[in-house]
């Protein structure tokens, strides 16, 4: 459990940073998949 809430978390925040990159549909897709 620990673990897939840090991972999420870390997720998250890398999401944030993506978004200024380039549409984050990858990133929101590896996201709904481990939560």
């Amino acid at each position: 459990m620990a673990k897939s809430v840090a991972f999420a978390e870390s997720a998250l925040q890398m999401n944030v940073v993506l978004e200024f990159l380039w549409p984050a549909t990858l990133t929101d897709i590896i996201v709904a998949n481990v939560v």
